[in-house]
């Protein structure tokens, strides 16, 4: 994990861009309001939540002096067989569109996970620092990274829009 957070970051300094992490808190999330307008999702939401140092963080990516782009990470601890459920409902409230009572489509696999889940959320990229494929990389990996490290993450999940997935994203996120 450390050669790849080195290779990461070496990758994000030569083009001019630092890292920091923060705990998931008023000030992280006023900082990521002033990059983003809103935290928009209820799984990160302060008013909801109240996070501890071990159970949330965002990461920030910046360049002279500016936000640039910036996630969250979050874990649950799940007990076996409640992933399911815990993912439809999690996407019930995310996309408010999605039918009461519809089924999230899982594989048999998700009735075996267990654990510390860590959610990933809140990507976003300012629209001038988009469309390098590596460099959205290089960020989600040391966000990996930092997920396992910090919050001592057995599992680690998104939800990606189809239209994102179809471009190919879940293969730079790392999920494929």
């Amino acid at each position: 994990i450390d050669k790849l957070v080195g290779e990461c970051l070496s990758g994000l300094a030569g083009d001019g861009y630092v890292l920091d992490q923060m705990h998931h808190g008023p000030a992280s999330e006023r900082r990521a309001a002033n990059l983003r307008d809103r935290v928009r999702s209820e799984p990160f939401s302060l008013a909801l939540h109240d996070f501890t140092r071990s159970e949330a963080f965002w990461l920030f990516l910046s360049r002279d002096g500016v936000d640039v782009a910036c996630a969250a990470a979050r874990v649950n601890t799940l007990k076996k067989d409640e992933f399911g459920d815990f993912l439809a409902a999690s996407y019930a409230r995310l996309f408010p569109d999605f039918k009461a009572g519809a089924r999230v489509k899982t594989s048999a696999l998700v009735s075996t996970i267990q654990g510390r889940a860590v959610y990933l959320g809140e990507l976003y990229f300012d629209e001038n620092h988009r469309g390098s494929r590596a460099r959205l990389r290089q960020f989600v990996q040391v966000l990996f990274a930092l997920s396992l490290q910090t919050l001592n993450a057995d599992w680690i999940y998104v939800f990606i829009p189809k239209k994102h997935d179809l471009l190919g994203y879940g293969r730079v996120y790392g999920f494929r």
